[in-house]
């Protein structure tokens, strides 16, 4: 379908922006408008480069005046959220053509479409050279690896909610990376992807989903005998943890990272530092009964001031 077809179709999505905007406008001959639109164009807005970083720079976006930019992110913020990116995406797999579902109109929700995309970058991934990272399994349906840098972990996680594949909080891959021993295993036919993490204490062995929820081994469909390797490889008597084996750099960046969250999660509490004082409570009020020249009399002593009140 296009464009043109799709503005008919939805003539009330073909808005005009100074339309828009006069409808702000009450009097008759819209004498407002002008000064509106001026008002819009002479706004604190224009700060091109965030428009720049959100839109990606691609060949559709090069042709978006300034104005169309802020209005085009503004939208996408507002309507779409952190889903832009899945969509921009999707776009890039469908003309790669990486999407087996190509016909657009069978979609019904945006959850769909991030599952495409999901096993589109699996296969996208494991098509291009395995950098950064060491496979211990690798069969038709199963692949079994520890990421050695935070950006391998990145995409291979791709879809997931692990906190070790987050692209701005590269602490969380670092801690675990040295704690213990972190392996990712995707199924190549189904795109399902698990991670498994035990620590040097040997306390536990965990497992996670893509929504980063803990599960039981057998709610992963991984074969006993698979099962029971990866149980081995997991063993920190007999293996060595991730940042063991992370070249030099990755290495300085480990320490770089994981050197300030340590530092952080270890801190002892300093009470005079970290702790808010107790504040002094108020002195209450105290209330002493005597006798002055037959007359029953209460002393009231609020803050320091004396108070006499002689009762009849």
């Amino acid at each position: 379908m296009g464009l043109k077809n799709l503005k008919e179709q939805n003539p009330d999505m073909n808005i005009n922006l100074i339309d828009l905007i006069s409808k702000l406008d009450t009097t008759k001959t819209k004498k407002i408008t002008p000064f509106l639109v001026n008002f819009l164009k002479n706004s604190d807005w224009k700060n091109e480069s965030y428009y720049n970083r959100y839109i990606r720079g691609d060949e559709n976006s090069k042709e978006l005046n300034l104005f169309e930019k802020f209005f085009y992110v503004r939208i996408l913020e507002y309507f779409f959220g952190d889903d832009v990116n899945t969509i921009n995406d999707f776009c890039g797999f469908l003309e790669k053509g990486l999407i087996e579902r190509k016909d657009i109109s069978t979609y019904k929700t945006l959850e769909e479409i991030n599952d495409e995309v999901c096993k589109a970058s699996t296969k996208e991934m494991l098509r291009k050279s395995k950098k950064d990272i060491m496979i211990v399994h690798d069969d038709e349906e199963w692949i079994m690896f520890k990421p050695l840098s935070h950006s391998a972990s990145i995409t291979y996680g791709y879809g997931t909610k692990w906190c070790t594949s987050m692209k701005h909080e590269p602490e969380y891959f670092y801690r675990y990376s040295n704690e213990g021993i972190l392996i990712y295993v995707i199924n190549k036919k189904t795109n399902r992807k698990f991670g498994f993490f035990n620590g040097e204490s040997n306390d536990m062995i965990k497992i996670y989903d893509e929504r980063d929820i803990q599960i039981d081994s057998y709610n992963t469909s991984i074969p006993y005998e698979l099962m029971g390797k990866l149980m081995n490889l997991l063993d920190p008597s007999k293996n060595k943890n991730n940042y063991h084996f992370f070249s030099e750099t990755e290495k300085i960046e480990s320490e770089i990272y994981y050197r300030n969250e340590r530092t952080v999660r270890l801190r002892p509490i300093n009470l005079l530092r970290d702790v808010e004082p107790i504040p002094t409570p108020e002195p209450r009020p105290t209330l002493d009964g005597i006798r002055i020249n037959g007359c029953e009399t209460l002393r009231l002593l609020r803050d320091g001031n004396e108070i006499i009140d002689d009762l009849p």
